[in-house]
């Protein structure tokens, strides 16, 4: 670790982030899943017998998040971590069509929201290379969410 407290990468050079704002994004992600883990522990609990329960997936997503702040907080510590920025615009651009997509359900229904969202999230992962795929994945996407969810397991879709 150099003077100024900022993490070496594998390489030798200084990376982008110093040590404090990686502690503070691990903080931040384990707080995040701890409050995910106990508003999920708020749910209501297993009536039927064999049920996992509607908490089941939540509380898995919120255990399986805090063990991965977990592990990358002992990479930080060992000197192992060779992050060089808090985010990457593709990771960004990702992020924000995931809020859209989640954001228009109301608007214009779940299906189309998610057909929409993982058709936009191909483009950006190809560069608009592949519209065939984008098209292809948005359909596919709508199908599972259309008969999947609205069919099959009876959620409103609006």
């Amino acid at each position: 670790m150099s003077s100024l407290g900022t993490i070496r990468s594998e390489g030798g050079g200084s990376a982008a982030l110093p040590l404090a704002q990686k502690l503070i994004v691990v903080a931040a992600a384990l707080a995040f899943f701890a409050a995910f883990f106990w508003i999920a522990m708020q749910m209501p609990p297993v009536r039927a017998a064999g049920d996992v329960g509607s908490a089941f997936l939540p509380l898995a997503v919120a255990a399986l998040g805090f063990g991965l702040s977990l592990i990358y907080l002992l990479q930080i510590v060992v000197g192992r971590d060779g992050t060089r920025g808090l985010a990457r615009p593709v990771a960004l651009a990702l992020l924000v069509l995931t809020l859209v997509a989640v954001a228009s359900f109301h608007w214009i229904g779940m299906p189309v929201a998610l057909g929409l969202g993982a058709g936009l999230m191909v483009i950006v992962l190809e560069r608009g290379d592949k519209p065939f795929w984008a098209i292809g994945t948005g359909i596919v996407f709508w199908a599972l969410t259309q008969f999947g969810f609205g069919m099959l397991l009876g959620v409103p879709l609006l």
